[in-house]
């Protein structure tokens, strides 16, 4: 298993058991193994672990999505957190700067273009899909 994955999988683990402000770097690593300094090698601290996770995540559900609907895009990530609640629970409870939810707010718009423009022929999204957005 890479590196990445298994700090993933760590905080992911971690996130459920735990509030995520009161994860350290240190439960990080004990709970990995992994050193330090391959710690910082991929990641500049626990936000940025996280936040990276949160990316990789909705990523993945992004790409699971079968119906490049309105719909089907936004219900595919609502039935990934639905299984996943202990996580999800934690993240959205956690608050401030690097939050699940400040996450959402700058990563679903250029997700949701992304999506569109991979499955049709455009180009842009209308102002009605900026706006529900």
């Amino acid at each position: 298993m890479d590196v990445r994955r298994q700090l993933f999988n760590t905080v992911y683990t971690l996130v459920t058991r735990q509030e995520i402000n009161t994860i350290t770097v240190n439960d990080i690593l004990a709970d990995s193994g992994i050193s330090r300094g391959t710690f910082y090698k991929y990641f500049t601290d626990k936000y940025d672990l996280i936040n990276s996770y949160y990316e990789d995540a909705m990523r993945t559900v992004s790409k699971s999505c079968r119906e490049y609907t309105w719909l089907g895009i936004t219900t595919t990530p609502v039935v990934y957190m639905a299984a996943h609640p202990a996580f999800f629970r934690s993240a959205f409870a956690d608050t401030g700067q690097n939050s699940f939810t400040n996450f959402l707010y700058g990563f679903l718009p250029g997700d949701y273009a992304r999506v569109i423009f991979q499955h049709t022929d455009r180009q842009q999204i209308s102002l009605a899909e900026k706006k529900a957005i």
